[in-house]
């Protein structure tokens, strides 16, 4: 809230930390598959003095399967009578509870909800569409879809809670002294936002799907590479298409091999993995360049033809 003594005792909360219910996070793992304790949201919502009460199953790889009853949501809220926030991701499988469905129940237990919709740029309709569904707090990258700097973002919702979230700056930083950005940041963002919203989306997309066929068009024929596709949405059903690379299994490598050999070599390229299937590496194009693309394209056809 607004009780600037509070503010001030963060992390440190009277009668503990304040419990948040989410849906379960993935886990790291060392070297030795032993799965970390503490996962990075985990952590970072520490230094507010709020903890995850996790919801949701696995499947039999040990993975969380983004999926959660009303059932299941609503006896987290009586078995955590004291949950007063609800964190929850913009994009979810078509089998998930509906958004709607996490709002209410919500807000039936006095509870508020903070939407993660970092990624959930474009269509500019997600810039209004999780408020009218009755999310307390959106919270959107400045980077990704928007284009602005990495490290700025937006947040939007209720006048309570962005004026609570004013109170962490300057001259009594508590706990948002560590989240501090530049002014350049700021100008860079709010460039970027209104240059944004003038854009069309269909063009946009239209665009961001040239450019994904435009990678995955040259890469037939590659002699370790079993397999090649786009998939859209990606997998977890956000409208972003990505050109998905399966190193052939009997090559003896997998989609560790491929991304460091794309990471160690000139230029430089970084890509990730897919969650459930290790030969697997995903590709992002829609924010590059043609020239960046065929680069791409360029080192995949030295490794892998």
């Amino acid at each position: 809230g607004k009780d600037e003594a509070l503010i001030e005792q963060l992390p440190y909360v009277q009668g503990g930390q304040v419990p948040c219910i989410a849906k379960r996070f993935a886990r790291a793992q060392n070297y030795k598959g032993e799965e970390y304790v503490n996962h990075g949201y985990a952590m970072a919502v520490k230094t507010a003095g709020v903890k995850f009460v996790e919801i949701g199953k696995v499947d039999e790889d040990g993975l969380p399967t983004k999926v959660v009853s009303v059932e299941e949501y609503e006896q987290a809220f009586i078995d955590n009578p004291d949950a007063k926030m609800v964190y929850w991701v913009g994009y979810a499988p078509p089998e998930d509870i509906a958004l709607e469905d996490v709002m209410d129940i919500a807000h039936a237990y006095g509870a508020r909800v903070i939407i993660d919709a970092s990624n959930c740029l474009p269509p500019r309709e997600n810039l209004y569409r999780f408020i009218d569904l009755g999310a307390d707090v959106v919270c959107f990258s400045g980077g990704k879809g928007i284009q602005g700097p990495q490290g700025s973002g937006i947040i939007a919702g209720s006048q309570d809670i962005i004026d609570s979230i004013a109170m962490q700056s300057a001259p009594s930083h508590g706990i948002g002294r560590v989240a501090k950005v530049s002014k350049e940041e700021v100008v860079g963002q709010i460039s970027s936002f209104i240059w944004w919203v003038q854009q069309d989306d269909e063009e946009r997309m239209t665009e961001h799907h040239r450019k994904t066929g435009m990678l995955h068009n040259s890469l037939a024929g590659l002699a370790k590479m079993s397999d090649s596709y786009i998939e859209f949405p990606d997998e977890d059903n956000r409208p972003m298409p990505n050109v998905h690379v399966k190193v052939d299994p009997s090559t003896g490598k997998d989609a560790e091999w491929l991304i460091g050999e794309l990471r160690d070599g000139d230029p430089a390229i970084s890509v990730v993995g897919h969650a459930r299937d290790p030969q697997i590496v995903r590709i992002d194009v829609r924010l590059l360049e043609d020239e960046e693309i065929a680069e791409i394209s360029r080192r995949l056809h030295e490794i892998l033809g």
